[in-house]
């Protein structure tokens, strides 16, 4: 076998490793996400958001290199996506309470729900950016862009808190699905204080995910 027809094979290889990673993550962030079918209130939660996010962009990703013809996501929106498990590993790790495993939900034996919504596809998105994506391809400005979603969420939160007060998800009547963004607790002002204090933060974040995208090489793997 001639070192050419090696590296063609390897790099085959390689694409067929990506497609069933890629695959894999997808599947399991709709699994990670089942109990919002038994408790539609659980999904204003924003990991179950951007977990489904994962979960749309990985397949669809890993379609376009089965099909050809198929346009893979846009830059922005696999960085947007990735920016917000970031969000989601940060927040989970630095500021929320961890979970009861005598309460949780477990997705497999042993694997709480939490964990794998929280760190383990968290970590395969960042890993899936590293190294397979193609790099140099973000712009300052997206890291600004990135935030949209983020205030349009905290707006549909705060509007269905005042106008469903007992929807749930917290404690089946509760509407604000974290305790800084609870209006009935700390009112409109300290909230207020505490999204622009997390805006800058997750911008900062964005910052950072589009300088890495800049100093990494264009291609790592493929």
């Amino acid at each position: 076998m001639s070192i050419n027809t090696a590296v063609v094979l390897c790099y085959v290889i390689m694409q067929y490793f990506v497609i069933i990673w890629r695959l894999v993550i997808g599947i399991l962030s709709f699994i990670g996400v089942q109990d919002i079918l038994r408790h539609p209130a659980d999904a204003v939660y924003f990991t179950y958001q951007s977990n489904i996010f994962l979960g749309i962009v990985m397949i669809w990703s890993a379609l376009a290199m089965i099909f050809k013809k198929l346009p893979a996501p846009h830059p922005w929106i696999k960085g947007s996506v990735l920016l917000f498990l970031i969000i989601t590993a940060s927040v989970a790790a630095l500021i929320l309470p961890p979970d009861d495993p005598k309460t949780a939900t477990y997705v497999f034996t042993g694997v709480m729900a939490n964990d794998l919504l929280h760190r383990a596809l968290p970590l395969a998105a960042a890993i899936d950016f590293l190294l397979f994506d193609r790099h140099r391809k973000y712009k300052i400005s997206y890291a600004f862009t990135w935030l949209g979603y983020i205030f349009a969420y905290v707006i549909v939160i705060l509007i269905r808190g005042h106008f469903f007060p007992h929807s749930g998800p917290r404690n089946g009547t509760n509407p604000y699905p974290y305790f800084f963004i609870d209006v009935s607790q700390l009112g409109y002002l300290q909230v207020f204080v505490n999204i622009i204090g997390l805006a800058v933060v997750f911008y900062l974040l964005g910052l950072f995910v589009f300088l890495v995208d800049k100093v990494l090489p264009e291609k790592m793997v493929l």
